[in-house]
């Protein structure tokens, strides 16, 4: 078996897909013309910026990361008790954390085109488009990142290309990387899914066109 069909496993908090309407953005972009270029797509994206939940997120929690984000890599100047106005924006930590949540999205903005990307996300913000739907009342939860699996002691994903498959992964995550592989190895041998040995950690596939069990 192939081992590039099963890609590696993304952190917890990543947004893994990339939307039609996004690409479409990003080929109209691409050939220039009066599309306003990438930077119209960074703000259409900004504005959107709340739709895009990642899938192994809660809505509480992704709405904790785009807080922390707002608050951590946006500095404002105290106008009046109830006014404030952007100062200036971290464009290196804004950049690195599109990068981190959003990879494959961003991988359709070209490198010397970024930067028209980050003015565009940033317009969004000043705009108050990609705010404005923020509750207004929000309380922060706990995130915990580091825990791909989240608790469940595996972490599935279902993929569309090259062809439909389920991949069920190993957490790597130390609490409970142990008990994961052993979760995974039963479920494989369990209903006779071949194991892709990932180096540290292991996964088993299924082609999503044949009948599928949980691995609940």
């Amino acid at each position: 078996m192939r081992q590039n069909i099963v890609p590696p496993l993304f952190p917890r908090g990543t947004f893994t897909g990339v939307p039609s309407h996004y690409r479409g953005w990003c080929l109209t972009a691409s050939r220039g013309g009066n599309s306003g270029g990438y930077r119209w797509v960074g703000r259409q994206f900004g504005s959107g910026l709340l739709g895009y939940e990642p899938h192994d997120l809660e809505l509480d929690e992704w709405l904790t990361l785009v807080d922390r984000m707002d608050k951590q890599f946006f500095r404002h100047h105290e106008v009046s008790s109830s006014v404030s106005r952007l100062e200036s924006a971290d464009r290196e930590d804004l950049e690195g954390w599109l990068r981190r949540h959003f990879p494959l999205m961003m991988k359709l903005v070209p490198t010397v085109r970024f930067e028209g990307f980050l003015d565009g996300f940033v317009e969004a913000y000043t705009e108050g488009e990609m705010m404005e739907d923020f509750p207004v009342d929000f309380e922060p939860v706990e995130v915990d990142l580091d825990d791909p699996c989240d608790g469940r002691g595996f972490v599935r994903v279902v993929y569309h290309r090259p062809y439909p498959r389920e991949v069920v992964y190993q957490c790597p995550a130390p609490s409970c990387r142990e008990a994961s592989r052993a979760a995974v190895e039963k479920y494989a041998k369990t209903h006779g899914f071949p194991i892709v040995d990932l180096g540290e950690t292991i996964a088993t596939v299924a082609k999503v066109s044949e009948s599928v069990p949980s691995a609940e």
